[in-house]
């Protein structure tokens, strides 16, 4: 699943909680079919951010089928604009990542191979979505 697959997923199920949302407007999100615009945030521009239920601004940055080292410091540079700092991806690929991005602070929204959604929301307990 690429990334631009993986955005989709966690879009649609932002939609079904009520979260408002926009994703960047890189050329990889071109086709999506959610609202797009341009957020720098100490000079990282998070692939989907918003407003949640309770008005805390988030930023989430997805990865799809590599890069997930690097997500950590991007997701990390959103926690000095945001209330929330989540990092999307494939499970498989999280659980690899999970302690030092926990530890770190993030949260993690992952897609499983039967596309379903799980947040794992520091501030929060653990919830199945």
């Amino acid at each position: 699943m690429n990334e631009a697959e993986v955005v989709s997923l966690i879009c649609e199920h932002l939609q079904d909680i009520h979260w408002k949302f926009w994703i960047d407007d890189h050329p990889i999100h071109k086709e999506l079919r959610f609202q797009k615009h341009c957020l720098l945030i100490g000079g990282a521009r998070p692939d989907i951010f918003g407003l949640n239920d309770v008005k805390q601004i988030f930023a989430v940055e997805v990865k799809g089928l590599k890069d997930y080292k690097k997500a950590i410091g991007q997701a990390l540079t959103y926690k000095s604009g945001v209330h929330l700092s989540y990092i999307g991806g494939l499970n498989s690929f999280l659980n690899k990542i999970s302690n030092i991005a926990i530890s770190s602070g993030l949260g993690l929204i992952s897609v499983d191979e039967y596309q379903l959604i799980k947040f794992l929301d520091i501030y929060k307990r653990k919830t199945k979505l």
